[in-house]
């Protein structure tokens, strides 16, 4: 990786899970996202900038859901290649690395503001169902994408812009808290918790006016655009791979391949 330049970035984060076929490595099975396909795979973890349209990291995984795993890490080697800097790095990730574990090490790095969805996990749920009509703004919510739209199609929710504290697990214990703020949108005519909750809006940004941080947080899926690019004209679905392979011959002259750990 090359010195970042000076200035404020924004940086999207995301994995992408990727097929491999393979007999010799025990890959675990995953969710193909363009397929929907439950296959061996293994997970590309991505740092797209977002204004500058260049991929600035990657860290191969075998198995999937690894977000989670290299967020951090990915974070504190851009911090470390962009050098001496008093401007702020804003990232942008969506729910897989929305974990209590990234938040509370996202924390450590001042220099960092972070934008996540939140998980609609069942215990999540609960705590925005306890939300009072006092807690939402009173002038509904619609993204700015639907502005063209007639009154009568365009979606509106209401808005509360409030805190959530996340709880910090490892090893199934529960070792700490972090308290976020919480950006809601709540649809009372929903029927499932997806529709009801369609976005939770996490950030230690406490600064950005909520309206805008919704409407931005759909600018990190230039990410997806770009990965379809880089999978179909640069074949980064073959590669790197999260294993290596090591090719000798035996004594009768026979090709032997083993996987390093």
């Amino acid at each position: 990786m090359k010195r970042l330049e000076p200035g404020p970035r924004r940086i999207s984060i995301d994995g992408h899970n990727l097929p491999r076929y393979i007999q010799l490595v025990d890959l675990e099975k995953g969710k193909i996202g363009n397929t929907g396909r439950i296959l061996k795979a293994e997970e590309l973890v991505w740092a797209f900038d977002l204004d500058a349209r260049l991929w600035l990291a990657l860290r191969a995984y075998q198995g999937t859901n690894k977000l989670s795993q290299g967020l951090v890490e990915i974070v504190r080697e851009l911090l470390k290649h962009r050098g001496p800097s008093t401007d702020q790095l804003r990232l942008f990730f969506d729910k897989g690395g929305s974990c209590g574990h990234v938040f509370r090490d996202l924390l450590q790095l001042p220099s960092v503001l972070f934008y996540a969805f939140a998980k609609r996990t069942e215990e999540n749920v609960r705590e925005w169902e306890k939300l009072q009509a006092a807690d939402f703004e009173k002038k509904p919510f619609t993204f700015d994408k639907h502005a063209d739209l007639s009154p009568d199609q365009r979606p509106a929710y209401r808005l509360a812009d409030t805190e959530m504290t996340i709880n910090v697990w490892e090893d199934k214990r529960l070792v700490d808290t972090v308290t976020l703020r919480a950006i809601v949108l709540h649809d009372p005519q929903g029927q499932t918790p997806a529709e009801r909750w369609p976005v939770v809006l996490l950030t230690n940004d406490r600064e950005r006016e909520a309206r805008a941080s919704l409407n931005e947080q759909g600018d990190h899926w230039g990410q997806e655009f770009a990965h379809r690019i880089g999978r179909h004209d640069l074949d980064s679905d073959i590669l790197p791979t999260g294993y290596v392979l090591k090719t000798t011959r035996d004594e009768q002259g026979e090709l032997q391949r083993e996987s390093l750990p």
